[in-house]
């Protein structure tokens, strides 16, 4: 403890002077690093090396009593952007020693109060490592004169490191298990390709695979698995917020980070049960807030201008009317053969969308099993479906030229359409919103509509749909009223 702090340390450090260490294990990149795991404190290691003193004293400034920070100018930009990590100057002794004809060896950690104190050697420091004047790098290790007890470590251990002017320090000795290492891009190729390919169904590994492809790869995928932070994956989630957007930099919206957070909960879920992880960090990320958006439909007036257009353009158009009075999604729409219509019943049976995949179209299985369902028909539009059939070609009820009709391509049809009538512009699926309020305007119960609709449970249905309730309420209470 340090003034009522803990710390989460990582005191065993060489520099870049060493042979142990890559050229890049400076201090900005110590100060980064630190940052991403999530390590309070850090050790300079090396502080008999006279060219690293020099860069301990030009880019650390004093912060608590002995301990001391990056300065702001060295300080390496990330989305890991929070408090600063303390230094402490640190070093080690090395014993190597032969033991029952095994070479064994113990490190014994030394702290200093300040980088003064390591200039004027107030430690002492038997047998110095010597550096070579050509890389000055460390030439070769010498084991100390002194005689120390073996200890054994377990994996992780807690122990208290003091030096004098210096406080005691409880810290967190994590030692690197044995086992399988691997990075996080890899873990993701392997879990999409082994795990969930087969599991979900190909427009949702598509979409994962694109989310890997686009956020987690590029700004994660560096990781060791075993690496991973709470803090680490919640800063990430504030940067996707912020600026994840790949195309302008802008901040995705909630419900698009929500799909990234899904795909990293899943991969480190998996990686958990499979014995790759530990612990999964990805358990406690805190999703970001999905406000639900009033619903957009079209007013009486326009359906009926759209209704009209409609029935006087091509014969494909016809499915814009038949979604208005079925509320049928698009990939459910252009999935529909004649063979799911039943005119004797009057019914419709959902049982297929399609998409628009790499390849081209795509039929699939619906959205969810709740989407397969019936659809009872209004008189009118079965008369009007029966002369449609007559009309069209092929075994889909939507088609061209006897051919089916790509998802963007129809939608890309109703655009046109609503540029013609000179309406505001609106997504393929607001016909979908306005099929559900002009149902509630009629007064149809919302478990009936939730079940037409092809919702999970109604609760989704009240949530979507409640501004359109509003008229609906007022009357109810208009009617109570009447009683007193």
């Amino acid at each position: 403890m340090y003034n009522g702090t803990m710390y989460l340390a990582d005191l065993h450090i060489h520099s870049k002077y060493s042979r142990a260490t890559g050229k890049n294990a400076d201090i900005p990149n110590l100060d980064l690093w630190a940052r991403r795991k999530g390590v309070a404190l850090v050790g300079t290691g090396d502080f008999t090396h006279p060219a690293w003193r020099e860069e301990l004293a030009r880019m650390l400034e004093p912060a608590e009593e002995g301990l001391y920070r990056v300065k702001e100018e060295y300080r390496l930009k990330d989305f890991c952007d929070f408090a600063a990590p303390r230094f402490v100057v640190s070093g080690e002794i090395s014993c190597i020693y032969k033991q029952g004809g095994k070479v064994r060896k113990v490190h014994n950690l030394i702290l200093l109060p300040s980088v003064d104190a390591a200039e004027r050697r107030l430690l002492f420091y038997p047998n110095c490592r010597k550096a070579s004047s050509k890389s000055g790098r460390f030439r070769k290790r010498r084991s100390a004169n002194f005689r120390f007890s073996e200890k054994t470590f377990p994996q992780e251990c807690r122990f208290a490191v003091s030096a004098p002017y210096l406080p005691a320090f409880y810290c967190t000795i994590a030692i690197k298990k044995e086992g399988l290492q691997m990075k996080y891009e890899k873990w993701l190729d392997f879990w999409l390709e082994d795990y969930l390919r087969s599991a979900v169904k190909a427009r949702t590994y598509a979409r994962y695979a694109e989310i890997a492809e686009n956020h987690l790869k590029p700004a994660l995928g560096r990781y060791e698995m075993d690496r991973f932070s709470p803090l680490l994956l919640q800063r990430f989630v504030a940067y996707l917020l912020k600026n994840g957007n790949c195309r302008n930099g802008r901040g995705l919206s909630s419900s698009s980070v929500n799909a990234v957070v899904t795909v990293i909960q899943r991969s480190f879920a998996q990686a958990c049960e499979s014995g790759v992880i530990g612990e999964n960090a990805a358990k406690k990320i805190v999703r970001p807030k999905i406000r639900e958006k009033a619903a957009p439909c079209f007013t009486f007036a326009e359906q009926k201008s759209i209704e009209n257009a409609a029935m006087g353009a091509k014969p494909k158009m016809f499915g814009i009317v038949l979604c208005l009075y079925t509320g049928l999604r698009v990939g459910e729409l252009l999935a529909l053969e004649w063979e799911d219509v039943d005119f004797a019943q009057g019914t419709i049976s959902v049982a297929k969308t399609c998409y628009d995949g790499r390849g081209g179209r795509i039929t699939d299985a619906p959205k969810t099993e709740s989407s397969k369902r019936v659809i009872p028909l209004p008189e009118n539009i079965g008369t009007l479906l029966k002369a449609h059939k007559k009309k069209a070609g092929g075994a889909y009820v939507i088609s061209q030229n006897g051919a089916p009709v790509s998802v963007r391509s129809y939608q890309r049809s109703f655009e046109l359409l609503l540029k013609k009538l000179r309406l505001p512009h609106r997504g393929f699926h607001a016909l979908r919103h306005t099929f559900a309020t002009r149902a509630l305007e009629c007064g149809m119960d919302v478990k009936t509509l939730s079940e037409l609709l092809g919702h999970k449970n109604a609760a989704i249905t009240l949530n979507r749909y409640a501004h359109s309730l509003l008229e609906h309420k007022r009357a109810m209470m208009k009617k109570l009223g009447r009683l007193l």
